[in-house]
């Protein structure tokens, strides 16, 4: 999991909203499906599948069960500390972590560039001080 958005303290305690300090929780429709999911009895099957996938043989390779799990990688959520403390923290999932629904609104997913999430959760460590400095200088919404 990667997380930021503290601009105000730079430490994981800060931040704030355009609403104001916080805002509430919106919905928890959207639940946090990542690329841990697969099964491991699928994981030899998915690696199988994708290399002919990917060199052109026919689509009866794959199996669309698996690619449908396969592309809800990347949720991106609110940070909290709690119902309805919503700020301008957020994080993205890297690992299945079911056990944030109904606490973490999911807003949006990652739909090209994991292989960026990947090498960003790789600046961490366990005091939460990344390696290197990591900054997001430019965001937008594009349509799906």
């Amino acid at each position: 999991m990667i997380q930021g958005g503290d601009f105000t303290r730079g430490d994981g305690r800060g931040g704030e909203s355009i609403y104001g300090e916080r805002f509430a929780d919106e919905n928890f429709k959207l639940k946090h499906e990542g690329p841990g999911e697969l099964r491991s009895l699928y994981s030899l099957q998915v690696s199988f599948d994708a290399f002919f996938l990917l060199r052109g043989f026919p689509s009866h390779w794959w199996d669309s069960k698996l690619e449908l799990q396969i592309s809800k990688a990347g949720r991106l959520s609110m940070a909290n500390a709690g119902p309805n403390t919503n700020g301008s923290q957020f994080f993205i999932t890297t690992v299945t972590t079911g056990w944030l629904d109904g606490h973490h609104v999911v807003f949006g997913k990652v739909i090209a560039g994991m292989d960026v999430v990947f090498k960003i959760e790789a600046q961490g460590r366990q005091s939460g001080v990344p390696k290197a400095k990591v900054v997001i200088v430019d965001s937008g919404v594009m349509p799906i």
